[in-house]
């Protein structure tokens, strides 16, 4: 999606995901499967396939009434190369989480 995104701005083409939400056992708990119909997504798909979207490169969730979006977005990078050992990932990824 992200690549698609980026991809497609220049053309003017807009990239988005939804990001469907399921009545798991756990999920229960905080929303009844009734609240995750079709029709409590069908305001977002509208809004993605309009002409007035201004976003792209976002993923859109709504569950039980609660929307969110969210972006992925790479905020740090390692050239760590290809013989990298996982020792040298994990000491990576420990720094830059800090």
């Amino acid at each position: 999606m992200n690549a698609l995104a980026g991809e497609g701005r220049a053309h003017g083409i807009l990239v988005n995901a939804i990001c469907p939400v399921a009545a798991t056992r756990i999920f229960r708990r905080t929303v009844q499967p009734h609240e995750l119909m079709p029709a409590s997504v069908a305001p977002e798909v509208a809004v993605l396939v309009s002409r007035e979207c201004p976003c792209t490169g976002h993923v859109l969730r709504a569950a039980g009434g609660e929307w969110r979006i969210y972006q992925v977005t790479a905020v740090q990078q390692a050239a760590l190369g290809c013989d990298a050992a996982p020792e040298d990932v994990l000491a990576w990824a420990s720094h830059a989480t800090g």
